[in-house]
C-alpha cells in the first residue's frame, strides 16, 4: 500500500475562517488539477437562501494532504475522497473554534483502516482526519469521519 502526499495548502486568512464560521455546509474532498496532480481543499457553501449574493456561493480553502493505504503507485486511477457535512456538526464547530488566521490545515485519508471485525464482515473502514498546524508545528488533530461500508460508492474513499 502506498502514501501519497499533497503540499500544496495555503494558511488560513480571516476571510477563510470567516467562511467557516458562517457557511451553510462544508465539504472536505480531494480532487484532480488539469496536470492531474491531486490536491486537497475544504469547499465552503452557503445556500442560495443564506447568501448576501442571491445565489450559492462557494469558498474553497487549499490544504495539505495525505491519503493513507492507497493501493497504486500514482494518481492515474481514477477515484474520489469526499466527505460532506452540516457546518453545525459538533465536530466542524471545534474545527472552527481552534483555528486562528496563519494556520494551515491538513487532511489526513485513510483507506482500510480495517481489523479483524471489520474484514470479516468483508467490510471497509476509511477515515478523515483533521490536523491543523501552527507556526509550523502540528498543534492539533480531529477524527472528523469515520465509515465502514461495502466496497461501493458509499465509501468515503472510492474508486470511479
Amino acid at each position: 500500500m502506498a502514501s501519497i502526499y499533497m503540499n500544496n495548502g495555503d494558511a488560513l486568512t480571516a476571510q477563510h475562517i470567516k467562511a467557516m464560521k458562517h457557511c451553510d455546509d462544508v465539504w472536505f474532498e480531494i480532487q484532480l488539477d488539469n496536470e492531474k496532480k491531486p490536491y486537497c481543499q475544504m469547499r465552503l457553501i452557503k445556500r442560495q437562501e443564506n447568501s448576501n449574493t442571491g445565489f450559492e456561493d462557494h469558498v474553497f480553502v487549499r490544504c495539505n494532504g495525505q491519503l493513507q493505504n492507497y493501493e497504486y503507485e500514482s494518481m492515474d486511477h481514477q477515484f474520489t475522497a469526499h466527505v460532506s457535512m452540516s457546518s453545525y456538526a459538533d465536530r466542524y464547530v471545534t474545527l472552527c473554534d481552534l483555528v486562528k488566521t496563519g494556520d494551515e490545515l491538513g487532511m489526513s485519508w485513510l483507506m482500510d483502516n480495517n481489523n479483524g471485525y471489520v474484514k470479516e464482515a468483508r467490510l471497509h473502514c476509511d477515515e478523515l482526519s483533521v490536523q491543523i498546524r501552527r507556526n509550523g508545528q502540528r498543534k492539533y488533530t480531529l477524527l472528523l469521519w469515520v465509515a465502514v461500508g461495502q466496497d461501493n460508492w458509499s465509501r468515503i474513499i472510492a474508486e470511479r
